[in-house]
Parts: C-alpha cells; structure tokens; sequence
C-alpha cells in the first residue's frame, strides 16, 4: 500500500510541478494540498513488510535530501523511529541477532 502511495506522491508533485506557470491557481491549491495529504499519509504509515519499510526509508531519506527549508528534524525523527521498528521487528523473527 505505501508503496502506491509513493509511487501517486510523486506523480502528483510532478504534475504540481509542470504546473507552476501554466494552471490555474485552483489547479494548483488542489494538487498542493493532494501532494501535501499523500506526504502526511506515508509519514503516519506503518510498514508491514520489509518492502514497505525499504520503500518508506527512501522516501523519507528522499525528502530531507530535497528539502530547501533546512527544517529536516520531522523528517529525521520518522525516519529513526522507523530504522529502530524495522530492526526490533527483524529481531523477532530472528534475522538479527543480539550481540549478548
């Protein structure tokens, strides 16, 4: 599923991004605020495999590389907290193993 919604967010901020001189302002507030619900949908998203947390990670590592306000703290703290869920969940079913 995350992967879609990827997948649509990027279409869509490129569509956003074609359209910069060339749409309505409507056209535009309407992409902008699709864009801006697909990015806070895949930031409350909960991978449920390891494709989705790989897809995810590369999204949000994505983001911050691209992101012009230097404000990357929300970012970066989606991104740990998905890295520590991503191993506690390979610990469980025994791909990493503890260094005890």
């Amino acid at each position: 599923m995350v992967i879609a919604l990827i997948g649509r967010f990027h279409e869509m901020r490129q569509q956003l991004y074609n359209s910069l001189h060339h749409c309505e302002g409507s056209v535009f507030d309407s992409l902008d605020k699709g864009v801006e619900a697909i990015f806070e949908a895949v930031m409350s998203y909960k991978p449920r495999n390891l494709a989705e947390y790989r897809e995810t990670l590369l999204f949000l590592i994505n983001a911050i590389s691209r992101n012009d306000d230097g404000n990357n703290s929300r970012l970066i703290s989606r991104l740990e907290e998905l890295i520590n869920q991503a191993v506690d969940e390979l610990r469980v079913i025994g791909t990493i193993k503890t260094l005890s």
